[in-house]
């Protein structure tokens, strides 16, 4: 439904948090062309499924439409809508002009064949190395080789000394905090990779700080998780933080980053660029108080930063929820892109 940004309205909160809200759907393909491919959609995207290749899952199907079919969250809900097609969507063998999706039903659009799976527990988990993948076993059994006799380091600032090092690559950072916390190694983590240096303090194997650049805390960590290549030191005894900043089992927290790397990737790519600056459409406005903490502290960093890029560094909030809010925000109409005046391309005369 279009909206007219040209008159005042009240922007209903109720509406902007739902949008984020809802689990995401997976589809895996079964039949027809390109079987075998999976996908999913987030709370806040639009999949469209047609035989355009501009579309969200392209289907090579002369029976399929270029614009066929949409999947989108409506109040948390996933459904799906047919747009009109010529030869129709099914589900579980019924046509279908809107309908909400649930785990095992089956959508069938001209031949190719659908099965979903809504929720979390359908994401797909972080595998370990392959069996046959002796360089990658090898790397990691050199690494607990040298840790088992390495001092572990009491956390009491002295002359540091680097009990370990090497490059990030094969290895992977997720696999070497894992090696770390079996050893139980208590230690600062340097990692040089190539947007800077991040730090992770180590307590017993267990994370307790991170930063990198401007961030701290799971912010920083997240970030560092999805950077690749580079190479690590570690240092013993390590300097300790002040205070940690991040608390929890290291699965969990791997767990939960790398689920936000991942659709942080997604979600950050149909956002303006780094450089895009925000503004506010004047013709909406807010009731504070049953404003969410989490949005308003996105609206303060836009008010104080603007454009994307230091929107999503200086918000003390994860990447992935500036993200999401940043989303709503622009499909709401509430904040737009301003527009850039454009450069001379000749100097003017003299």
């Amino acid at each position: 439904m279009n909206r007219s940004l040209d008159s005042t309205r009240l922007v209903d909160m109720d509406e902007i948090v739902a949008r984020g809200e809802g689990e995401p759907v997976h589809l895996v393909q079964t039949a027809g062309p390109g079987a075998e491919r999976t996908f999913r959609v987030l709370p806040l995207q639009r999949a469209v499924i047609g035989r355009s290749d501009t579309s969200t899952i392209c289907v090579d199907d002369g029976d399929v439409s270029r614009r066929h079919a949409l999947i989108e969250h409506q109040d948390g809900e996933p459904r799906l809508i047919d747009l009109a097609s010529t030869n129709g969507t099914f589900v579980n063998g019924q046509r279908i002009d809107e309908v909400a999706l649930a785990s095992g039903d089956l959508i069938q659009i001209g031949t190719a064949v659908f099965e979903v799976s809504v929720g979390r527990s359908a994401e797909p988990q972080p595998s370990p190395p392959a069996e046959d993948d002796s360089k990658v076993r090898q790397q990691m059994e050199s690494l607990h080789e040298k840790l088992r006799d390495a001092p572990s380091g009491s956390g009491v600032v002295v002359v540091q000394e680097t009990i370990l090092s090497g490059a990030l690559e094969g290895v992977g950072l997720t696999s070497l905090l894992q090696i770390l916390e079996a050893n139980r190694n208590t230690g600062t983590l340097l990692l040089h990779l190539e947007p800077g240096v991040g730090r992770l303090h180590l307590h017993k194997g267990r994370v307790d700080d991170a930063t990198f650049g401007t961030t701290r805390g799971m912010k920083a960590l997240t970030r560092l998780l999805g950077c690749t290549g580079g190479h690590f030191e570690l240092l013993a005894p390590g300097i300790e933080p002040e205070r940690p900043t991040i608390e929890g089992p290291l699965d969990a927290l791997l767990l939960t980053a790398m689920t936000e790397v991942d659709e942080f990737a997604q979600y950050r790519g149909e956002l303006p660029p780094d450089d895009a600056v925000l503004v506010f459409n004047p013709n909406r406005f807010f009731i504070l108080s049953r404003m969410p903490p989490d949005l308003f502290d996105v609206l303060a960093a836009i008010a104080r930063h603007r454009s994307v890029g230091q929107v999503i560094d200086e918000c003390h909030l994860s990447d992935l929820i500036i993200c999401r809010y940043l989303l709503m925000l622009l499909s709401e109409g509430i904040v737009t892109v301003e527009a850039q005046e454009p450069k001379d391309s000749e100097s003017s005369p003299g």
